[in-house]
């Protein structure tokens, strides 16, 4: 796993990735066409990958911030309070993120 891990993480293969968009928006005149061309070329799921990343981290930490209450319950001096609003703040900020674009799209130029 931790050798995936330093495989998909590597910046070299993130330059690959910025080299290959570029090679594949050579052929255009603007700022606009490569923005419109992302959008179908290489990093056509990424957007849905992160949305889907960031809903699944805010849950985890929606359910680590939630046990960890029950433990601040049980002997408050273990987990002080603050760890559990921080979760809890962190979790709706991730969460959050995937709205912004809904939000952006309903409101006029």
């Amino acid at each position: 796993m931790q050798k995936f891990l330093k495989i998909l993480f590597n910046p070299m293969m993130f330059i690959w990735i910025c080299l290959y968009s570029s090679i594949a928006c050579a052929d255009v005149e603007g700022f606009g066409q490569i923005a419109e061309q992302l959008n179908q070329g290489p990093l056509f799921g990424l957007e849905k990958f992160l949305y889907g990343v960031c809903y699944v981290v805010g849950a985890i930490l929606l359910i680590n911030a939630y046990n960890k209450y029950n433990r601040h319950r049980r002997n408050p001096q273990e987990v002080p309070l603050s760890t559990v609003i921080v979760y809890v703040i962190l979790a709706l900020v991730i969460i959050g993120i995937t709205f912004v674009k809904h939000l952006l799209a309903v409101m006029p130029d």
